[in-house]
């Protein structure tokens, strides 16, 4: 790991948090599976489009995230709903589309440290629809990604 925080391939304070940069995606993620969705939950995950731009460049789709510090009531709210949706059939930009109409296109409560609240938000594919054939632990709870063995 020191390596890492060396290359500047990841950044944070040892035994406090890391956070990954686009060098460290583009280092250990050289392809997603076709259709590859990824959702950062992260707060600003998605300030610029340099951290997408590295996983839409290792294959994904479509990758979703914050514009700004985002609240744990939004995000719950959000992607509880958006998920829901995705998995019920709708594509990205529909789901999305849906989601912030129910729960408003910027977090209600947010607007933390002068920023603007954060709008969950996405970059890539928007038709791309995610089928739920094949998934077990779809809530992750177990750890294994929800993906088959």
């Amino acid at each position: 790991m020191a390596d890492e925080l060396d290359t500047g391939r990841l950044v944070g304070r040892p035994f406090d948090y890391y956070a990954a940069t686009p060098a460290f995606i583009t280092q250990y993620n050289k392809s997603f599976p076709p259709g590859a969705l990824v959702f950062n939950g992260s707060c600003r995950s998605l300030f610029g489009t340099v951290l997408a731009d590295a996983y839409r460049s290792a294959g994904a789709a479509a990758y979703l995230g914050y514009s700004e510090v985002v609240t744990v009531g939004y995000h719950n709210l959000a992607v509880n709903t958006f998920f829901g949706l995705l998995l019920a059939g709708r594509d990205v930009a529909r789901a999305l589309g849906d989601t912030l109409l129910q729960h408003g296109v910027k977090d209600p409560a947010g607007g933390f440290y002068g920023c603007e609240p954060a709008a969950f938000i996405g970059a890539g594919n928007q038709d791309l629809k995610i089928t739920p054939e094949g998934f077990n632990n779809g809530s992750f709870e177990q750890g294994a990604g929800g993906l088959p063995q």
